[in-house]
């Protein structure tokens, strides 16, 4: 056995490092990760106003204010009575509770632009660097040793991609770098399109208990949708065409990555369902368990994005729980109806552990054990001291599963895998990806808009990216009997100057389709668990979310151009979330806040929400109008969580979960150790800053 630290984990907010232990196979077999600051602000939230909290939280944060500035406004809305919990819903059944439909949709844009943005910075700018070799300059080098790199995706010592003379890109490599670029243009609109309702972003001065503080009416809010639909449309084709093909087809570079499901025949695993069957599902062997990173297939989220409705509201990103192999969620949070039976549950199962974290479990603060529910500790107190086996400045969450009076706390991934999956939309036991269907959505079906007879759909693919898959071998453009790829018996590609034409008419022909190594692969794909189902999720969550807010995708408008939702006579969007706000009378469009007096007494809720990276509570008490307590419960807090105590079900976190079985270096002696860790833990794009906030 040997010690290892892999510190820091580069390309994530905040710092975190790993602590592995590997036996003589280069196989870890323990994982100790560690957050490396404490900041406080639960403490310093107390005796202020409550609405504070929600500029305040925000600065937890760079990335994702915007979720920790909705989540506190759910929150003081609990407590101010707004709501009954967990999430503010309209006040259109008019029953006292809620805010205006203006307000809710306010919300969800400023919202759902955030985590577009965040998404498409993951995957382009924190997480591909680590399976794309950068171009050959600072600060891409010092990168890892080339073995680390598929072949296509190594720069070849070129800091710039290159492009053919025919205009297209020359390689994967230089197509995967011009999205890279592309993808810091689509973050920047992400951000102007929020900013509209936001004032600013990413910190929003928009939210406040009771609404929000846009104030624009009739047909200057309706202009602001129509600005905020044209920016985001660049954003959504971007998602369509180049980062959701590019993130599905990632598996197939590197499919020791991926589930056992989608297992390859050279790395040694079982290649048909009988030999999977034939052997133990376990966690120590890398060639026999779901899949590198896979992690607990325990999965939690909280919901989010309320629609307005004068009866019967929902949200359209369903909250739930769902342990490892079950077939349904424990607990679902589809809508309003649900509200009273969720804060139940959440009172009565959520705890945060601290006996392996730097915390002093002091029952003047609420504490019995190490283990406490959230809404009953009023500060937390570091222990500076570090002695014992604590190892971390980050808490433990932990769920209580049990049915019956016996407590069973189990440690829950949360983050975009999590809510596919409890959504509905991604299996995690190995069921078909062109299986899952949104019956709101038809356009949406999984990924299966993609499909077009035995290969990809050229209309959903942008044609660099499927130029550059033909020119690297994996992939063939076949038009009627004419096949384009590299093998013996296929059609080169057009090259040279005025080559395009030719290249774009045969892309463009109705009949054409995209086959070949990539195509089998992606239209084969089975979910599971594994690092590529997350990053895999991830984009297909940001595809589903963009025709939330624009519309369904239309890939056959305009010949093949695509649009999202449908535009009015008037040029304003008339789907989605941007729609229907554009469509609210001139009445609602006048209403931005509710107002409440504050109570009293003493008066105790939380609010709930998702964040790009997971699901995220505050927990607030109010006394005299004043925070009495506050308490953050943040997506990497659950993700990166050390070991709990037996009190609180023991066991790992989802993170370090994810680091059992890989192996630690391939091959044992390569000069880049860790990148396997690495790889591993940017899956869950980790925000430390927000887990020891």
């Amino acid at each position: 056995m040997a010690t290892v630290t892999v510190d820091p984990i580069p390309r994530i907010e905040g710092h975190l490092g790993i602590k592995l232990t590997r036996n003589v196979s280069n196989v870890v077999t323990e994982a100790i990760a560690h957050g490396n600051m404490f900041r406080g602000f639960e403490n310093f939230l107390v005796g202020r106003d409550p609405n504070d909290a929600i500029t305040f939280t925000q600065r937890i944060c760079g990335v994702c204010p915007v979720p920790h500035g909705t989540t506190a406004t759910h929150a003081v809305e609990a407590v101010y009575g707004y709501s009954n919990g967990h999430i503010t819903f309209s006040d259109m059944e008019n029953d006292g509770l809620g805010v205006p439909p203006k307000a809710v949709y306010v919300r969800n844009l400023i919202l759902g632009a955030e985590f577009l943005m965040s998404s498409i910075t993951h995957f382009y700018h924190l997480a591909a660097p680590s399976y794309v070799q950068g171009p050959n300059m600072p600060p891409w080098t010092p990168y890892f040793h080339d073995s680390y790199y598929e072949a296509p995706l190594r720069s070849g010592n070129r800091q710039l991609p290159q492009t053919a003379a025919d205009g297209f890109p020359l390689d994967l490599w230089s197509a995967v770098i011009t999205q890279y670029v592309k993808a810091l243009r689509m973050r920047r609109l992400t951000f102007e399109a929020g900013a509209l309702f936001a004032g600013r972003m990413p910190m929003t001065s928009a939210f406040v208990a009771g609404g929000v503080t846009t104030q624009d009416k009739g047909d200057d809010f309706r202009d602001k949708c129509r600005k905020f639909y044209n920016l985001l449309h660049e954003t959504g084709m971007f998602i369509v065409k180049e980062y959701v093909p590019l993130a599905l087809a990632l598996g197939a570079l590197y499919p020791r990555y991926d589930n056992k499901f989608n297992s390859h025949p050279t790395e040694g695993r079982p290649t048909t369902q009988a030999g999977w069957n034939a052997v133990p599902d376990t966690d120590e062997n890398p060639l026999v368990r779901w899949g590198i990173g896979a992690g607990l297939g325990n999965f939690l989220s909280w919901g989010a994005f309320p629609i307005p409705r004068a009866t019967n509201q929902v949200v359209a990103l369903h909250g739930g729980v769902r342990l490892k192999g079950a077939g349904s969620n424990l607990i679902n949070f589809t809508g309003k109806a649900n509200v009273n039976a969720m804060v139940t549950a959440v009172n009565a199962r959520l705890i945060e552990d601290t006996a392996h974290s730097w915390y002093v479990a002091n029952p003047k603060w609420g504490y019995v054990t190490s283990a406490a529910k959230p809404g009953d500790i009023t500060r937390t107190e570091p222990d500076r001291t570090k002695g014992g086996d604590k190892y971390s400045w980050t808490k433990a969450p932990r769920w209580n599963v049990s049915t019956n009076a016996t407590a069973d706390y189990r440690a829950m991934e949360v983050g975009p895998l999590a809510r596919m999956v409890i959504q509905g939309f991604y299996p995690s036991n190995g069921g078909s990806l062109a299986g899952q269907t949104d019956p709101a959505s038809p356009e949406f079906p999984g990924y299966t808009a993609y499909a077009k007879g035995e290969g990809l759909d050229p209309r959903m693919v942008d044609a660099g990216l499927a130029v550059a898959l033909v020119r690297v071998g994996l992939a063939t453009l076949t038009v009627g009997e004419t096949v384009f790829g590299t093998g013996a018996t296929q059609t080169q590609l057009p090259t040279g100057v005025g080559a395009r034409d030719a290249i774009v008419a045969a892309y463009r022909d109705p009949n054409a389709v995209i086959t070949g190594t990539v195509a089998n692969w992606v239209l084969g794909l089975s979910g599971g668990l594994s690092v590529m189902d997350r990053v895999r999720a991830r984009a297909l969550e940001s595809l589903w979310l963009a025709q939330q807010l624009m519309g369904d995708f239309d890939k056959n408008f305009n010949n093949g151009a695509g649009r999202f939702g449908a535009v009015g006579a008037t040029g304003l969007p008339t789907g989605g979330w941007v729609g229907a706000a554009a469509a609210l009378s001139d009445v609602q469009l006048a209403r931005s806040y509710n107002s409440k007096a504050v109570p009293p007494g003493r008066v105790s809720g939380y609010g709930a929400c998702e964040c790009p990276r997971g699901s995220l509570s505050h927990h607030v008490s109010i006394d005299k109008g004043r925070i009495a307590a506050y308490q953050c419960v943040v997506p990497t807090t659950w993700n990166s969580s050390p070991k709990a105590s037996a009190v609180a079900g023991g066991g790992r976190g989802a993170m370090e979960q994810a680091m059992i079985g890989s192996p630690y270096a391939t091959p044992a002696n390569n000069p880049s150790p860790g990148v396997e860790a690495m790889r591993i833990a940017q899956s869950f794009d980790p925000c430390i800053a927000c887990a020891v906030h």
